[in-house]
């Protein structure tokens, strides 16, 4: 059975809006959010990126066919080659090296 991201949107609108209305978003958007904050933000997502790094990780070694296994391995090699890469020199930018992170 699948399903369509705006199934998702419809089936919990109130959530939705919750979520991309939050004062978080609204600063963020607005380039009010503190500097501190941002930098938090930047450093939660960076773990977050190993995370879900090593989830796409988790879906390679469980592919049931080559379809899946090229999927999962694309998705990976995106993470790790380029968002990760291009997270680490924004974090750069703001003065924030990777010793925060998993692997120091």
């Amino acid at each position: 059975m699948g399903y369509c991201f705006t199934d998702l949107i419809n089936t919990c609108p109130n959530d939705w809006r919750a979520y991309i209305e939050h004062d978080f978003v609204r600063q963020l958007g607005a380039a009010t959010l503190s500097e501190e904050s941002f930098r938090h933000y930047l450093k939660q997502d960076y773990l977050f990126l190993i995370h879900f790094a090593r989830a796409w990780g988790l879906a390679v070694y469980k592919s049931r066919d080559m379809t899946e296994l090229r999927h999962s391995l694309d998705n990976l090699k995106t993470i790790v080659d380029t968002e990760m890469g291009l997270h680490v020199t924004y974090c750069r930018e703001w003065g924030i090296d990777e010793s925060f992170s998993a692997f120091s």
